[in-house]
């Protein structure tokens, strides 16, 4: 019915408040946690979401080349704590760094 629109600092939660039916063995004020699902986007693919990172304030991946790693600058659609779901410019063998992005954006900077 209504999904809050801030975040609970540590448990990075958020209230929601549904229509549940009578049958469904909840009750009212019962804690839960749900998983909300969209349809897929064309073109999209999934990584850990720990891949992605904030360059300028803009969404970002670094993907593995032959000659190490290059940026490649995405558009986040969709996050959770464990994958992320990301349109972009990307190889279809693609693959992408899940951890070391602050030391591979230093790199890439030439620091």
């Amino acid at each position: 019915m209504s999904v809050g629109t801030a975040l609970q600092g540590m448990t990075r939660s958020a209230l929601l408040y549904a229509s549940i039916p009578a049958s469904s063995g909840l009750m009212a004020g019962q804690l839960v946690s749900i998983q909300l699902e969209r349809p897929a986007v064309p073109g999209a693919v999934s990584v850990p979401a720990k891949a992605v990172a904030r360059i300028a304030g803009k969404s970002a991946v670094f993907v593995r080349s032959d000659t190490g790693f290059t940026i490649k600058m995405v558009e986040l659609r969709g996050k959770s704590m464990e994958v992320a779901t990301i349109v972009g410019d990307l190889p279809p063998d693609a693959q992408v760094a899940a951890s070391g992005l602050p030391q591979l954006e230093q790199m890439l900077q030439g620091e």
